[in-house]
């Protein structure tokens, strides 16, 4: 105590050391942290410093030195604390992860450890075939952190499905069978009119009179007419049962017909077909 009180804080607690070791007290204990701390007011090596504060302040008899050293040794530590560097211990399940530490690449895998002043520190964990793990920890001067992280596997992305190929457009074959039935009945009435002329015409023959020689020529107009419109739509309906679609435009494409210079006698056609139907214009010059 004496060395103490005249400031030759070095030789106190080599001596309150001494006492310490030869009968044990929480009297020794407290006098030899203040002697520590006094010894090293730039505080080079707080590391004794705080281990031998934390000794008294864990003695069940440090009340009897009293309570206001008590709480005065508590606040020293944790300010002592803040001057210590902290140690983390980051272990990774699985092991074998590369660590980042703000932003920082650590050298080697997990399970490794590092020390760091104290603060606040993020921390990232990262080993192929799994989801990154990141958390944020506090470490505190002189305290040792084991800090656990379970990566879990990275779930593979879906297959990416490829859509069906659109269905080609089926092309409707209406125009053409309803053309083709319209030939097929202006067949049939060129051939029944026909007959019918025919007819009137050989009773002209046998008596004529002229209302058979206009039921004659009306008979045959009207059997021309239906031919003619027979074998224009005749022909539509070729043209519409073998057009081919192209499949750029998505157009139908018909034979070309070539025009001709009407001519009387001549019946004239032109047929036309397309996706959604089809017809001819025609016109008979007699």
């Amino acid at each position: 105590m004496a060395a103490h009180g005249a400031g030759d804080y070095q030789t106190a607690a080599t001596e309150f050391k001494k006492a310490q070791e030869a009968i044990p007290s929480p009297f020794a204990e407290y006098w030899l942290a203040d002697s520590l701390d006094k010894a090293d007011p730039e505080q080079k090596a707080p590391k004794a410093t705080v281990e031998a504060y934390e000794l008294f302040v864990t003695n069940p008899g440090a009340k009897h030195v009293g309570p206001d050293k008590v709480d005065a040794a508590v606040e020293r530590i944790k300010t002592l604390r803040a001057l210590l560097p902290a140690t983390l211990m980051v272990v990774t399940t699985p092991a074998g992860a590369s660590v980042v530490i703000n932003g920082e690449k650590q050298a080697g895998v997990t399970p490794i450890t590092v020390e760091r002043p104290a603060g606040a520190y993020h921390v990232e964990a990262t080993i192929e075939g799994y989801a990154p793990l990141a958390v944020d920890v506090t470490l505190e001067g002189g305290i040792t952190l084991e800090q656990q992280m379970n990566l879990v596997k990275a779930t593979p992305p879906p297959p990416v499905e490829e859509a069906p190929p659109a269905e080609a457009k089926k092309r409707s074959m209406v125009p053409a069978y309803v053309t083709a039935g319209v030939a097929g009945a202006g067949l049939i009435l060129g051939t029944v009119f026909g007959i019918m002329a025919i007819d009137a015409q050989n009773r002209y023959n046998d008596s004529p009179s002229s209302a058979l020689a206009d039921e004659q020529e009306r008979n045959a107009l009207i059997c021309d007419m239906s031919f003619g419109v027979a074998v224009t739509l005749g022909i539509t309906s070729v043209v519409l049962f073998t057009a081919r679609e192209d499949a750029s435009t998505g157009k139908t494409k018909a034979p070309a017909f070539a025009a001709t210079t009407p001519k009387r006698g001549v019946l004239n056609f032109a047929p036309y077909a397309s996706p959604t139907g089809g017809g001819a214009r025609a016109r008979l010059t007699f």
